[in-house]
């Protein structure tokens, strides 16, 4: 038979259909996300809406798909009835067009899912970006909070060491019998606790910094688990939309295939002249081969996506 490959054809359909099922878990996951406020807002809206985007589609197309394959399968019949003795060429024709019909309607249907999947991308490319910022504020702020901490290590040491040395100073000056030594003690006592005091403040102000930084740091370790999740899914739907593209660009070299039939078809008869019983029996093979290759297709493209519609694509 002359036709597509095969073997190549089922690969892409049922890694087409994987791809989908997966960006559907994908979406499930994000828009669970946002229910517990775990993303941004204004991404959470962005995931859901596209969500019901995405599931629509490829609902719409899952239908489609169903209706164009049960039109065109009636045919099958037909066209067995016709036998080896039916050497008309308008018969032929007909049901050649049927097919070709088939086969442009299913491309048309695999064209308007790539065309939405890649507006769901394009919707969804600022919030995938949006992590890069998020990771350069998170890197700061951990700068930050080592810096901190470092120096409030060193701030509670010399703290320690001051007010350490003005109580040492004050019990030399009451018991010590110079005055004059117990006069500058006390003098350098005062300035102890006066570098005290202050460390002290300064201890609290970088305590309380400490404590929003990993506060601050906490809320944007959230926020980016969640992008990473979103930028997985855009991943994915990228990988998806790549799928589909393939998936017309298979019913477009079908077509091709199928046309050629015709013109063959239309040069016997614009000579005016039939089929011998050879010629009709290879027509009518090839239709039949043709037929069963793009129902194939069909079948191996949703098969596994409709036994997931229920549970995946339930929101």
């Amino acid at each position: 038979m002359d036709s597509v490959d095969e073997s190549s054809s089922y690969v892409a359909a049922n890694s087409v259909s994987s791809l989908i099922i997966t960006t559907a878990q994908e979406f499930k996951k994000c828009s669970e996300l946002a229910k517990t406020q775990s993303l941004i807002e204004s991404i959470g809206e962005e995931v859901e809406s596209n969500a019901a985007l995405f599931c629509k589609t490829v609902m719409n197309s899952l239908i489609a798909s169903k209706i164009i394959g049960d039109r065109s399968s009636r045919l099958v019949a037909h066209v067995e009835l016709l036998g080896i003795v039916c050497t008309e060429i308008a018969e032929y024709r007909n049901v050649v067009e049927v097919l070709l019909n088939f086969v442009r309607d299913n491309e048309n249907v695999a064209n308007g899912l790539e065309k939405t999947f890649r507006r769901i991308y394009d919707n969804l490319q600022g919030c995938s970006n949006n992590i890069r910022d998020s990771l350069e504020t998170l890197i700061d702020k951990r700068e930050e909070l080592r810096r901190l901490q470092q120096r409030k290590n060193k701030s509670a040491t010399k703290r320690l060491f001051g007010l350490g040395f003005g109580i040492i100073s004050l019990v030399s000056s009451i018991l010590g019998p110079e005055v004059v030594v117990a006069e500058a003690t006390v003098k350098i006592e005062s300035v102890s606790v006066v570098t005290g005091v202050f460390g002290i403040i300064t201890f609290i102000d970088a305590a309380a910094r400490i404590e929003q930084l990993k506060k601050e740091i906490y809320e944007l370790e959230i926020q980016i688990n969640s992008q990473r999740t979103v930028e997985s899914l855009h991943e994915t739907l990228k990988s998806a939309t790549i799928g589909v593209g393939l998936v017309k660009d298979y019913w477009q070299k079908r077509g091709v295939k199928i046309e050629e039939l015709l013109k063959e078809l239309d040069s016997y008869q614009q000579r005016g002249q039939h089929l011998n019983e050879l010629e009709a029996w290879r027509f009518r093979t090839k239709w039949l081969n043709y037929q069963k290759e793009c129902e194939d297709y069909v079948e191996q493209l949703w098969k596994h996506i409709e036994e997931h519609v229920t549970v995946k694509f339930t929101y």
